[in-house]
């Protein structure tokens, strides 16, 4: 097997290694199989894993559950007897082993919607800001959307929704099955009528699965056409060897013409002497010549015309090949945009379906909710207004102010003071 060069580290076999501790939600089915075939065409696992030493004698994956998981099932099902490079790293804290995990997930780009909501869930657990979580989660933004900047308190909250609904929704988010916006209306719905939303889950599988299967007869319509365009392909071939005999055969003819009409005008320069009985001859060598000439020129032409009826038919045969192949590879593509994950528009649909009216529509807060929206409008931020704001009513909330105090409060950062408008009342 390939290794690392100058690989330093352990090899350990997949049973050693434990992934208790890990911030993904699950493993993708497709990435796992995937993997296991680039592990076979290389020979091995080329990227060492990271793991952290443990008192029993096992190993804690802090990075490459996806290649333990790919190794193990090949080892199971192939009997490869894979062994798995390993860096031993030290990890201080809870904090930092979830750090190392979302930096390397992070640079492969491979976290799913569900991966970032265990994530962000098990840093809120172990006591972390949401500041600066959402530091953790940079993001585009900007008036461009090309300027890196920490997560907004709207997507931790979206990706934190996902952990509400029920775990056949969440994998289905999780395999990709489910858009993030189409998941975002379905716990809109969720809110809605928790005791329907297994129907609404089951009524989007039932019409992803109609979809799916009218998508099989798709590709078995367009592969019984693709043998009809292989046909009229094969049908080229043949043409076109037809066509070099053809050409073959005129340029035969041509070549015997060209040598007959050489022999008619050595005939003809006979016919031009003096003498009687050889000018006789003569001209009856010509009148022969010329009707062997005569012959091949037919013979030449025919053989010509054949080669050119050839060449349009062939041509005929490839402009209809090359039409039938666009008109199927024009539809597969249009078929192929129906292959694409629940939106929100196919969940509002399925709830209506199920009784769920205005699915997509607006949820108001719990009063839990409004809490915890206002302390975020609380948090530190780079609208000092916003978060003043915040802070005089979560302070009301909290029984520290008087609602006088809060409207004081709310005047003076909106530059409305009660003490002007006091002062207005009395001169009026």
């Amino acid at each position: 097997m390939e290794t690392p060069t100058e690989f330093q580290g352990l090899y350990l076999e997949p049973d050693q290694l434990v992934t208790d501790d890990n911030i993904r939600f699950g493993l993708k089915e497709s990435r796992v199989q995937s993997l296991m075939q680039s592990i076979l065409d290389r020979g091995g696992v080329m990227e060492p894993l990271e793991v952290e030493a443990t008192t029993n004698g096992t190993y804690k994956i802090t990075d490459g559950a996806y290649r333990r998981e790919a190794v193990a099932r090949l080892n199971k099902e192939q009997g490869a007897g894979l062994l798995l490079p390993c860096m031993v790293v030290d990890i201080n804290s809870g904090k930092e082993r979830v750090m190392r995990q979302l930096e390397h997930n992070g640079e492969r780009e491979n976290m799913t919607p569900m991966d970032t909501a265990y994530a962000i869930k098990k840093l809120m657990d172990m006591g972390i800001s949401r500041t600066e979580i959402r530091g953790m989660f940079k993001r585009p933004g900007g008036a461009k959307g090309n300027k890196i900047q920490p997560a907004s308190n709207s997507f931790l909250n979206m990706m934190l929704c996902y952990l509400d609904l029920p775990k056949t929704a969440q994998r289905k988010i999780h395999e990709g099955d489910y858009g993030v916006a189409g998941a975002y209306t379905l716990y809109k719905t969720w809110l809605k009528d928790p005791n329907r939303i297994n129907a609404v889950i089951a009524e989007l599988d039932s019409s992803r699965a109609k979809l799916y299967e009218d998508q099989e007869k798709d590709e078995e319509r367009y592969l019984n056409s693709i043998k009809k365009v292989e046909e009229v392909e094969a049908k080229q071939v043949s043409l076109a060897s037809e066509l070099e005999q053809a050409k073959a055969t005129a340029d035969v003819m041509s070549a015997k013409f060209s040598e007959l009409s050489k022999v008619e005008n050595d005939a003809y320069a006979k016919t031009l002497v003096t003498d009687k009985a050889e000018k006789d001859k003569a001209q009856a060598e010509l009148k022969e010549s010329k009707s062997h000439s005569a012959e091949a020129l037919k013979a030449f032409e025919e053989s010509k015309k054949t080669a050119d009826k050839l060449a349009a038919k062939l041509e005929t045969a490839k402009k209809e090949a090359e039409k039938i192949r666009n008109k199927l590879e024009a539809k597969r593509k249009e078929t192929s945009k129906k292959k694409k994950a629940v939106t929100s528009k196919d969940v509002v649909k399925a709830a209506k379906k199920v009784g769920v009216e205005d699915a997509g529509g607006h949820v108001q807060l719990k009063l839990a909710e409004i809490r915890s929206f206002i302390s975020e409008l609380a948090l530190p931020s780079s609208q000092p207004k916003v978060q003043a704001i915040g802070k005089a009513l979560l302070d009301c909330i909290n029984g520290i102010t008087t609602d006088k105090e809060c409207m004081k409060a709310l005047a003076m950062v909106t530059g409305e003071t009660p003490v002007k408008k006091a002062k207005v009342d009395k001169v009026a």
